[in-house]
């Protein structure tokens, strides 16, 4: 753990009416309050590298901090106020959800990256998966939806989500939201499934093409080892 993180943490998912972000040291006294957003603050997260802090807030916008709380970058774009945001594993992409029912996604410098359509009402939070490459939304529409991060959406999910919190996802399992409810959604044999397909399209290339390396053609082994091993 960074140094700085032994010493101070920052309140997640708490909200500031104020607009501040207040930093703590460990034993609970104060640091100081820094004068992030006009309206409040909804979310505070930190990246995954411990390197910097992001404040979501209701008056639109993302704020990314260094954790000296100097503003490094204000991500602008969203129409409606702020509800979460999150990082993602590898700490270079963000995702931003929003009540103007999108999600966006933002490089690490603050670029907006891409947007999200495809709720029917306020998006409430959003978690990347393991791979980095796939991103989970909850809706106020009473859906979850699965995103590759180009925009491709995968697959939505119904049931009783309507506002829930999005804890996490359990591989095997599903999507986790408020009070452990899981969904009857098994994301990753759904994502197996599409890895399955994948390597069946071009297993005949990985196979045959001349020009692969030996570790490019193993790309699928193990995903599909009787059809790649000509069983």
């Amino acid at each position: 753990m960074r140094p700085y993180l032994n010493r101070a943490i920052a309140c997640i998912r708490y909200p500031y009416s104020d607009g501040g972000t207040k930093r703590w040291h460990l034993d609970g006294s104060l640091i100081d309050t820094i004068p992030a957003h006009s309206l409040k603050i909804v979310c505070l997260r930190f990246s995954g590298d411990g390197e910097i802090m992001a404040s979501a807030s209701a008056d639109k916008t993302v704020k990314l901090w260094s954790l000296d709380g100097k503003l490094i970058t204000t991500l602008q774009g969203h129409q409606a106020g702020v509800r979460g945001v999150v990082f993602s594993p590898d700490s270079q992409m963000i995702a931003s959800v929003s009540s103007d029912r999108t999600v966006k996604l933002w490089t690490r410098d603050g670029k907006e990256f891409k947007t999200l359509k495809g709720h029917l009402a306020p998006v409430c939070n959003a978690c990347f998966l393991a791979d980095g490459q796939t991103l989970v939304s909850v809706s106020e529409d009473g859906t979850a939806k699965i995103w590759n991060i180009d925009g491709t959406e995968i697959k939505t999910v119904g049931g009783p989500i309507n506002g829930s919190t999005l804890l996490g996802v359990k591989p095997g399992q599903g999507i986790v939201t408020r009070g452990s409810h899981t969904t009857s959604c098994d994301l990753t044999s759904d994502l197996k499934n599409l890895l399955v397909k994948g390597c069946y399209w071009i297993r005949d290339y990985l196979k045959h093409n001349p020009t692969l390396s030996e570790s490019d053609r193993k790309l699928c082994d193990g995903i599909l080892p009787e059809l790649l091993n000509g069983e």
